[in-house]
């Protein structure tokens, strides 16, 4: 059957499968327009463990300034990343090889944030590898490269979160969540560069666990929103979209459960 068959072998019309995507999306197989389910193949696995992997060796280091005193809870975050980091791999491979839009659902957008938060973690630990404590040169470049992360990171996430916002999404809450959590990097960013204001403050590092869990609090709050919103609504959602929910609302979960933790523990 050639390319052609195919074609008018498609359903198409409502509840075919199609016009729950953007107009102007057109499709080559069938097997594009059915609805997305979950198709657990083995090189999920290999990929998701190589990830792992990946991000156990990078954030294994000595030369943290800071010691790695925590750095057995930090890694709890790795498995977290690297799921993020195989959902957003999943999505572009399903763009490139068949055409499939992503980001398309608000869950995609989760998903590219942890996938982008993987990336900027590992590239931050696998630089203190080359850094030394005794050396003021290689601390000044610690502290450049520690700002550059954040720069990056933050700003490619606040991007995205504008982009999906006023570009593609058509769900006002959708929308104002994005917008929400674009206004969070944004507070993020000032205040690691504040940082060492927040330091000489009596109560610095209460202060910086009480805004950063402030954020948190509001960021699941407004997102549980939206999933029961919707799901009230009766929306259907690819498994991506819900993967990608439950594994940032993870890592947001996670971060801010050892921020309070890091807080309590420091003298």
């Amino acid at each position: 059957m050639d390319a052609e068959e195919r074609r008018s072998d498609a359903p198409s019309g409502p509840g075919d499968g199609t016009d729950s995507l953007p107009p102007g999306d057109h499709f080559i197989t069938a097997e594009v327009t059915r609805p997305l389910r979950w198709r657990l193949r083995v090189w999920h696995f290999f990929l998701w463990s190589a990830a792992t992997c990946l991000l156990l060796v990078a954030t294994s280091n000595e030369g943290e300034p800071s010691g790695n005193r925590f750095e057995a809870a930090g890694a709890l975050l790795c498995p977290i990343y690297a799921v993020g980091f195989c959902l957003a791999i999943e999505g572009f491979v399903r763009r490139v090889r068949f055409g499939t839009p992503f980001p398309v659902e608000p869950g995609d957008g989760l998903a590219i944030i942890v996938a982008a938060s993987a990336v900027g973690y590992a590239s931050y630990q696998l630089g203190l590898r080359f850094v030394r404590v005794d050396d003021p040169y290689h601390l000044r470049s610690f502290v450049l490269m520690q700002h550059a992360t954040v720069l990056v990171t933050q700003g490619s996430v606040i991007g995205l979160c504008l982009w999906l916002a006023l570009c593609r999404l058509r769900d006002a809450r959708w929308k104002r969540f994005y917008h929400l959590r674009a206004v969070a990097g944004a507070w993020s960013v000032l205040q690691h560069f504040g940082m060492g204001v927040i330091y000489q403050l009596a109560n610095g590092w209460a202060f910086y666990a009480f805004s950063q869990m402030t954020v948190a609090i509001l960021l699941l709050g407004a997102l549980s929103i939206c999933l029961l919103r919707d799901r009230a609504d009766k929306i259907e959602r690819t498994w991506v979209h819900w993967a990608g929910a439950a594994i940032w609302s993870a890592m947001t979960s996670l971060s801010m459960a050892l921020t309070l933790w890091w807080v309590l523990t420091t003298e």
